[in-house]
C-alpha cells in the first residue's frame, strides 16, 4: 500500500508540474510564430528609381548590381531585384485644364505626348486631367493617335483640384503592365480645390516610389493669373519632384518648355531601377532616409552623383 500511495503521490506532482509548464510552453510557441509571422514576403518592396552622372551630368550607362549598395537608416539592404537603362515605361500624364488658355497648353501638350511616345511602340499612357474635378481621359494605351483624338476633347474649368489629380494619378499607374513607371505632371498654378492636403499627398508619393517630374508653367505663357502668389505653388511641385527622386521644371517660354520635357524623357530611360525589402518590420510610419551608393571596384576614384527619391515614411498597421 505504500508503494502505491508513493506512485500515486509521484504521478499526481508530475502531473502538475506538465500542467504548469503547458501555458509557459504555449506562451512560448505564441512568440515564435508571431515573431515568424513577419516574412520578408509579407513586407511591401521599396522601388527606386535611380539616375547615375558624372560632375559634369552625363549619365553612366553600363552598371550592374553589384556596381550599388543601398542603405536604409543607415543600415545596408539587400537588393532583390535590378534593371539597367533603357526599358519599356508606363507613363501617367496628369494635366491642368482648369480655364487653361487652348492655343498655349495645346501645344504644351502635344509637346509632351512627342517625347513620350517617340517609343510609343513599347511605352504606353494613360491620361488625367483635371480642373475642380479629376476625370480619366483616357486609360493606358500605346496609341498616340488615341491620346490626341482625347485630348482634344477635353474642355477648360476653373478651380484646380491638382493634390487630387496627382493621388489619382498615384492610385491608377499600379496598373500598368511596365516595371518602370513615371508620373508627369503640368500645370500653371498652384492647388484650390482639393480633398485630399499636400502634406498627406507628399507622404504618400513618397512611399509610391513612382517618379513624378512636375512642369510649372509661368505667367510668360500668357495663360492667366496665377492661382497661387509668392511661388508657394512652385516650392510645392518642387518639393513633389523631389521627395520621388524626379525634377521639377519652370520653363518661360515654348523652346525651354521643349527642352524641359526632353530631357526629363532621356532621364528616364537611362534610369536604374532596384528593389529591395526593408529588413526593418515595424509599421510604425516613421521616415525612412535612404542613401543609394555606386562604386566600382576598379574605378574607386571616380566621382559620381546619384539621384533618387530621399526616402519614405513606413506603412502604419491597419486598423
Amino acid at each position: 500500500m505504500k508503494s502505491q500511495s508513493m506512485i500515486y503521490t509521484a504521478a499526481v506532482t508530475l502531473a502538475f508540474a506538465l500542467l504548469s509548464a503547458f501555458p509557459l510552453a504555449q506562451q512560448q510557441h505564441q512568440t515564435l510564430q508571431s515573431a515568424s509571422a513577419i516574412k520578408p514576403s509579407s513586407i511591401e518592396p521599396v522601388s527606386l528609381s535611380v539616375a547615375v552622372t558624372d560632375q559634369k551630368g552625363q549619365a553612366i550607362t553600363g552598371l550592374k548590381q553589384e556596381d550599388f549598395k543601398v542603405y536604409e537608416n543607415g543600415v545596408e539592404q539587400t537588393i532583390n531585384s535590378f534593371s539597367a537603362g533603357d526599358s519599356p515605361i508606363s507613363w501617367g500624364l496628369v494635366l491642368d485644364r482648369s480655364n487653361v488658355n487652348r492655343k498655349y497648353m495645346d501645344d504644351v501638350y502635344h509637346a509632351a505626348f512627342h517625347v513620350i511616345f517617340e517609343k510609343a511602340d513599347r511605352d504606353e499612357a494613360f491620361l488625367v486631367a483635371f480642373d475642380d474635378q479629376v476625370e480619366m481621359v483616357s486609360d493606358f494605351t500605346s496609341d498616340y493617335g488615341q491620346l490626341l483624338n482625347m485630348l482634344r476633347r477635353v474642355r477648360p474649368g476653373r478651380r484646380a483640384a491638382l493634390y487630387d489629380a496627382v493621388a489619382f494619378g498615384l492610385d491608377h499607374i499600379g496598373q500598368g503592365k511596365n516595371r518602370k513607371k513615371v508620373l508627369f505632371v503640368i500645370t500653371d498654378g498652384g492647388d484650390d480645390g482639393s480633398k485630399i492636403t499636400f502634406r498627406r499627398l507628399l507622404e504618400r508619393a513618397s512611399r509610391e516610389g513612382v517618379p513624378a517630374y512636375t512642369v510649372g508653367l509661368t505667367e510668360s505663357f500668357s495663360l492667366r493669373p496665377l492661382r497661387s502668389k509668392g511661388g508657394h505653388w512652385q516650392r510645392e511641385l518642387k518639393q513633389l519632384a523631389e521627395a520621388t527622386g524626379a525634377h521639377a521644371h519652370f520653363p518661360n517660354e515654348m523652346p525651354q518648355c521643349e527642352e524641359a520635357m526632353k530631357a526629363m524623357a532621356d532621364e528616364v530611360d537611362r534610369q536604374y531601377h532596384l528593389e529591395y525589402r526593408s529588413n526593418n518590420p515595424a509599421r510604425d510610419g516613421k521616415w525612412r532616409k535612404i542613401t543609394v551608393v555606386v562604386s566600382r571596384e576598379r574605378e574607386k576614384d571616380t566621382a559620381r552623383v546619384v539621384q533618387t527619391r530621399a526616402g519614405y515614411f513606413a506603412a502604419t498597421e491597419k486598423r
